[in-house]
């Protein structure tokens, strides 16, 4: 028997009073078969969820300029401030050392919980006695917020890039282990 193309069918949907028909069963054909006022409509909803997106981060920031300007908290800068300091870094190029550094955290961190990770995840998929005996421990450990941990990071590792490496690959190896 040869091999045929799935069928299509027709749908009519009816939205507001206007019935629209259209073809069901293949994904290349949506919104094809709509009259030219619907598919203006099907655009349209997409572009105010995007304004409504772009009037909340306007309105964000403009409440954050007006608290830095009024509030003068050392830890709240209006975001003009942060915009301009941040050109400033970025121009100088200071800030692509600090990028390097936590980068290389970032990939300390990972590396060691995608090895550690993988061969415990192993261990426990084959053995039925590792996983029950560590089961437990790997679910408690993954629901626990990691920057709960964070304070006891600091008193074993002190302040250094160690508890940024301890941070990422606490956050990342009982994932990969489950």
């Amino acid at each position: 028997c040869p091999s045929r193309a799935p069928a299509l069918g027709r749908r009519v949907y009816r939205t507001q009073g206007i019935s629209v028909e259209a073809t069901t069963g293949d994904a290349n054909t949506i919104g094809r078969n709509l009259p030219p006022a619907n598919r203006i409509g099907l655009l349209v909803r997409g572009i105010v969820p995007a304004r409504a997106t772009v009037f909340t981060l306007s309105a964000g920031i403009l409440v954050w300029e007006i608290a830095g300007r009024f509030l003068h908290y050392s830890f709240l800068p209006p975001f003009s401030n942060v915009v301009f300091m941040a050109a400033q870094l970025i121009a100088s190029g200071q800030i692509l050392g600090y990028l390097a550094a936590s980068l290389v955290a970032l990939f300390k961190g990972y590396a060691l919980a995608v090895v550690c990770g993988v061969v415990l995840g192993v261990l426990m998929g084959r053995y039925r006695r590792v996983e029950y005996a560590l089961d437990l421990y790997i679910n408690a450990m993954l629901a626990t917020p990691k920057i709960a941990l964070v304070p006891v990071l600091f008193a074993i590792f002190g302040v250094s890039r160690s508890v940024q490496v301890a941070v990422v690959f606490l956050s990342s190896f009982f994932i990969i282990v489950v």
